[in-house]
This record gives C-alpha cells, structure tokens and sequence, in this order.
C-alpha cells in the first residue's frame, strides 16, 4: 500500500477491510421442542452494528425474522428459538451494518427434528437393552 510519499508491505494473503463475517453461518440441526441458539459474528465494523435475520422463503422472497415470545434475537447476532418447532425449519440469511458497509452471511438451513423417544441418548440405550431383553426371552422360549 503506497500514499506517494511512504509504502507499506504486508505478509502476503488476504486482508479484510470493512464489515465482514469473523464466522459465518452455517447449517445446524435442531430437536423439535428444544432450545436452540443460532450464532454468528462480525469483524471489522465502523461503530455500532446492526443486525437482521431473514428467511428465504420458497419464492426466494426474503421474510424478516420478527421477535416474539418463542424466537428473540432477531436484531442480533444470536437467534434464538424457545422452543424450537417444525415450522421454523427452512433456509436463513443474517445481514449486518455498520456506518459505513453492509455485509451478508452465507445462506444456511436450519433442519428440525423430531425427539430420540424416551428422552434422546438414553431413550435410545434403554431400547437397546429392552429389545436386547426381548430376544434372549424369545431364544430361551424357542428352546425350552
């Protein structure tokens, strides 16, 4: 970088100038009727930032996520879902402004599941051993 007068050399790769994405968005999965927090961050920013999530609708439209007594953080780099339902699922995009820029994440999606039954992990550990249980019976049954 020269001003005519001085230069000034910099170790090569990028250099970022302005508003960016420090992490982008990225896809994540989420149970049904759990908490979820979606968060990303900025760099480079002149002041304050602000923030706004949009959903892309099917028609490629973008739908401004509103704040409500399920989903807050709307305006920030966090948004959070209490609880997180089917009807969230979908395709999202966060923009950020600064005084001087404008910057946008990458498009994610955010995929919903339903609950493992029994409670997650350990629902899935006592059907193991339930169904475990469930064949040595039938195996003592055949034989005897």
């Amino acid at each position: 970088v020269s001003d005519g007068s001085d230069s000034l050399a910099s170790p090569e790769g990028a250099i970022r100038v302005g508003l960016a994405f420090d992490s982008d968005l990225h896809d994540i999965t989420g149970e049904d009727n759990t908490l979820l927090d979606w968060r990303t961050s900025v760099t480079g920013a002149f002041g304050p930032v602000t923030y706004t999530w949009y959903r892309i609708l099917p028609a490629k439209s973008f739908q401004p996520v509103q704040n409500d007594g399920r989903i807050s953080g709307a305006d920030t780099g966090v948004l959070h879902f209490d609880p997180l339902t089917y009807a969230d699922a979908g395709r999202y995009v966060l923009f950020a402004q600064d005084s001087v820029d404008v910057a946008s994440s990458r498009t994610a999606t955010l995929t919903v599941v339903a609950e493992l039954p029994l409670g997650g992990t350990l629902g899935l550990f006592a059907a193991v051993a339930l169904l475990g249980g469930a064949g040595a019976l039938w195996r003592r049954r055949a034989r005897g």
